[in-house]
């Protein structure tokens, strides 16, 4: 008995000193996302961001629910266009028209809509997620891209791309901050990818468009300067099915014990988007670094459950020799 209380004694300790690790890497909000992120975090060739919705791959997870009521409502409401593209710029200019650049909301996309428009709350990630919706809505075929500072981790942005069917091509627009970009000499708005290629080779070729409501930067400058930071850290969510996650019984049900539980809850149960990173010489150490985090978090997950499952079976063992023992007089 002694023997068993000893192994579940160094068991317990040895599931504290790995869950205070975590706690330690996780000392910051940057620092959880970069955990996160190393736990949805792959690699994409070049086909996995040029497909078009005609070929759209097969693990990407599409939404296909029913649209909420306040979403169709507030697309009800906005200017009717005859084109894809006018229609989502007047989706967005709705979207927008009381943005204050505030704080992080992280709810449901119908809520996260309703406190956008009238409280002008939300950061990048809140727009892009109701954009998605609200483009879901009008047949526009929307996806979310990321971009990292700091190695993948939590300090990024994040923008969307639009499939406009009149001109067969993805259209970036960064709803968040309001603004599209052509280049010099085009008409036609520029995709993420050749948005991407012109920062990195010919910056000063690149026309900023603003689009209603307040823009998010001091100058266009500024916006330029911003991207250039992340330039070789792109990265697009793999899934635009918000609505389907907020319709996720088990996700609603954790959501109440706060957004980290929410979000590894959904990751174990493979509810939440995979992330595809751009394949670039310039970020291949910043893969190899993420990609050894994941590898280190997928051994502790391992390493924590067979230790839980030990510690539970010593637990039990110990309590049916103390029933024994009590049988024989002997406790």
């Amino acid at each position: 008995m002694k023997k068993s209380i000893l192994a579940l004694t160094i068991n317990v300790i040895a599931i504290i000193v790995i869950l205070l690790w975590i706690a330690l890497q996780a000392n910051s909000a940057s620092e959880m996302t970069r955990l996160r992120n190393a736990l949805l975090f792959s690699v994409g060739t070049m086909d996995d961001f040029t497909w078009t919705p005609s070929q759209v791959p097969n693990d990407y997870r599409q939404e296909h629910t029913t649209v909420p009521n306040g979403i169709v409502q507030f697309q009800l409401s906005t200017e009717q266009a005859s084109s894809q593209w006018k229609t989502t710029l007047n989706t967005v200019d709705k979207l927008r028209k009381n943005t204050l650049f505030g704080r992080a909301i992280q709810s449901s996309t119908e809520q996260a809509l309703a406190l956008i428009v009238n409280e002008g709350r939300g950061y990048c990630a809140d727009y892009t997620q109701v954009i998605n919706a609200l483009s879901y809505q009008n047949k526009v075929f929307a996806r979310e891209w990321g971009m990292s500072f700091d190695g993948y981790g939590g300090w990024g942005h994040a923008f969307s791309e639009f499939y406009i069917e009149e001109w067969n091509k993805w259209v970036f627009v960064d709803v968040y901050n309001g603004f599209y970009v052509r280049k010099q000499g085009q008409t036609e708005p520029l995709s993420v990818l050749e948005f991407r290629q012109l920062l990195e080779n010919s910056p000063n070729e690149i026309v900023v468009i603003r689009t209603k409501g307040k823009f998010g930067f001091k100058h266009d400058q500024a916006l330029l300067d911003y991207y250039s930071r992340g330039v070789d850290q792109f990265y697009l969510w793999w899934a635009n099915d918000s609505l389907s996650y907020d319709e996720h019984l088990v996700i609603q049900w954790v959501a109440q014990f706060g957004r980290p539980v929410e979000q590894l809850t959904a990751i174990i149960i493979g509810a939440h988007p995979k992330i595809k990173a751009l394949p670039l010489v310039t970020n291949e150490l910043m893969r190899t670094k993420i990609y050894r985090l994941k590898i280190k978090l997928i051994s502790i997950v391992v390493i924590l459950s067979l230790l839980g499952l030990f510690s539970g079976y010593l637990l039990i063992l110990l309590i049916k020799r103390r029933k024994t023992l009590k049988k024989r007089g002997q406790v």
